[in-house]
């Protein structure tokens, strides 16, 4: 059985050896955060030590819907200090809301960078779930909200947000719903599905990747990730992602 955080201290080596060279090195806040919340705390049973161990994500609740993934996941730990990074909490901000909140290992990281943490999730079980992690872990400042994504993406009537993090893949048509969400200096990390994304929005070496093959044709799951400022004053491509599961 898994105790402590030890085994964290791998993952801070991986980000450095994959990331930090264009990324920077990462904040001693943003490494406390990390290792305060060790993995395993937010992973339900049963899964091996072996799953939590791994630099990869972890799909903790998977069903079908129209032949499609459909659930949560625990995400790459590695990519979760990109996110981090790119988020620029070097110091504590006032609100960040995280969309797709899942088992809350996320939103538990971010209760150390911000005044108050917002999580909204569609399913009611990871809902619970990770609301009891919250008291488990006396974390006081992150709340949990069931939401319809059908209606709204994000959570506005508790905005303007300082930081708003996305957790799945996003549709393009949604990305400005998100951002007016933002304060005037906030900044938001969204993975946006490739699929939707306009030619001039693609950089070009994704193209060149591409060759013959048409964005269109991609599945929702494949997604680039941008680091994105209040009234798009800023659209940064940071790199390229692919998810269990899009919303």
């Amino acid at each position: 059985m898994l105790a402590g955080n030890g085994y964290m201290y791998a993952f801070l080596k991986i980000y450095k050896e994959k990331f930090s060279k264009e990324h920077g090195e990462l904040s001693g806040v943003v490494k406390n955060a990390f290792l305060t919340n060790a993995r395993h705390l937010f992973v339900p049973d049963p899964f091996s030590e072996e799953s939590i161990l791994k630099d990869d994500t972890i799909p903790v609740m998977i069903t079908l819907l129209n032949g499609k993934p459909y659930g949560s996941t625990i995400s790459q730990p590695s990519f979760v200090l990109l996110i981090l990074q790119v988020m620029k909490l070097e110091q504590k901000v006032g609100k960040i809301l995280e969309i797709g909140s899942g088992c809350g290992w996320f939103a538990a990281m971010l209760s150390h960078l911000a005044e108050k943490v917002v999580g909204v999730e569609i399913f009611d079980l990871l809902c619970y779930f990770s609301r009891q992690k919250m008291v488990q872990q006396k974390i006081e400042n992150v709340e949990i909200q069931k939401v319809n994504p059908k209606v709204r993406i994000g959570y506005p009537q508790d905005g303007p947000y300082d930081r708003i993090v996305a957790s799945c893949a996003i549709p393009y048509k949604s990305v400005k719903e998100i951002v007016d969400q933002l304060s005037p200096s906030g900044i938001a990390v969204i993975p946006i599905q490739l699929a939707t994304l306009p030619m001039e929005k693609i950089p070009q070496e994704i193209v060149s990747e591409l060759g013959d093959t048409k964005p269109s044709d991609l599945a929702p799951e494949v997604a680039l990730l941008f680091q994105i400022h209040k009234d798009f004053r800023e659209w940064n491509y940071i790199t390229h992602c692919q998810f269990v599961i899009a919303l």
